[in-house]
Formats: C-alpha cells, structure tokens, sequence
C-alpha cells in the first residue's frame, strides 16, 4: 500500500485516538536526568492549571513535511528564549484545540480555518509553571504570511519532520541548572539555542508515533 500524505495523515489521526500513545516511556527519552532519573517530576504534586500547544506539520507532501516551532521571546514570563510550539493557558470555558488555536493566531497570525486538527497527544506536567500541557496535533498545506507577535515570538523555525526520525541527531549535553549538574538531551536545530525540556519531550511522543506509522506499518512510500 502506498503511503502518501493524506493515508499518513489518517493514519495518524487513528493513532491519536485510539489508546496506543507513548505517553511517559517516550517523555523520558527526551527528559533532562539526574542520576538516571528524570530531573523534574513526571506527574503532579499540587495544583495546575491547563494549558495546551498545538504541533503543527507544514506542507503539502509527506516527504517534505516540517515542525512549525518557535523561539520565544525575552520578554514573556515563563521559559525566556526557549524553542517552543505555539501555546499558552486555556481560558475559561475554553477547550484544548481552541486555546492551540487561538494561541497560534495570536502568537504567530495562524488562520484556524487553515489547520486540519489531528488529534491529541499525551499531556505532560511542566513544574516550572506547574501547567498541565495538552499537545493539539495539526496540518497545513502552506502557510502564506505569518504576522509574528513580537512580544512573545522572537523567531518562528521550520524544522524537517524527517531530520526528527534520525536518533544520531539527538546530543546528550552535561548542564550545571539550578546548582546541579544534569544529562540533557537535545536536537542543536537553532544556531544559538537548543530544542530540549518540555518541548521535546512532547516531540519525542510524536516522533515514536510516526516512526511506527512509516516503518512498521504495511505501507510503501511514494
């Protein structure tokens, strides 16, 4: 069977509902350790709040499809100058896929109308904002002009899916954070700041997913 975007695209879509997500063991892959344990907690231990972020693939054929990433600005107040995907707080009364939403149009002039919503990853705990993040999976064909909020967006990254796939690119680095010295895994995508932390790990998710999407399904790809 071949495999193009659109049955890439469905096939995705059945993953994200069903049960078969990677949740944890996939996390931890990408989670900065300490001792071989990860450095921050995995699940809650007092209140969040909930907050979602939308993984957006670009393009209209599956061997050229990229991650929309951004780089967040100085000026917000959580997670300053890291690699991040669209996202903030839900409102209240507000679902997932509308706050990834309204998020990406106000942080980067996304049209929601454009955007084929997939699914949902696992939620991953971030102590840091003590936030529960839901990943809101979704695809563009194109995307025309970006109107960048220059408040919270320094730069938007087009990353190949496909660069992802490939675990030689992953780099474990030793940091010395918070006056302890830790294992960090990494993709060096930027030239001046690493994709790691909570992004990653939510990306690391998705990367299993896809891989056995393309490489143990029954499919052959155009």
């Amino acid at each position: 069977m071949k495999l193009n975007l659109d049955t890439f695209l469905r096939s995705l879509q059945s993953v994200l509902e069903s049960s078969k997500l990677k949740g944890i063991d996939a996390h931890i892959k990408m989670s900065p350790m300490i001792d071989n344990e990860p450095y921050r907690p995995l699940t809650p231990v007092g209140a969040t709040k909930p907050s979602s972020v939308l993984l957006l693939l670009v393009g209209n054929d599956l061997n050229s499809l990229d991650v929309l990433l951004t780089l967040r600005s100085p000026n917000v107040q959580h997670h300053k100058r890291q690699i991040s995907f669209p996202g903030g707080h839900c409102e209240k009364g507000e679902n997932y896929v509308a706050t990834a939403l309204r998020e990406a149009q106000e942080e980067i002039g996304l049209n929601s109308d454009d955007i084929r919503i997939i699914g949902m990853l696992s939620p991953l705990y971030v102590p840091p904002s003590e936030t529960i993040v839901f990943p809101i999976v979704g695809h563009i064909a194109s995307i025309e002009t970006l109107k960048i909020n220059y408040d919270e967006v320094e730069e938007v990254i087009f990353q190949p899916l496909y660069y992802f796939l490939d675990d030689s690119k992953i780099t474990i680095e030793k940091w010395l954070w918070e006056g302890k010295q830790i294992d960090v895994p990494l993709w060096n995508i930027h030239n001046d700041v690493p994709l790691w932390g909570a992004t990653a790990m939510i990306l690391s998710e998705f990367v299993e997913i896809v891989k056995d999407i393309l490489y143990q399904g029954d499919y052959e790809q155009e």
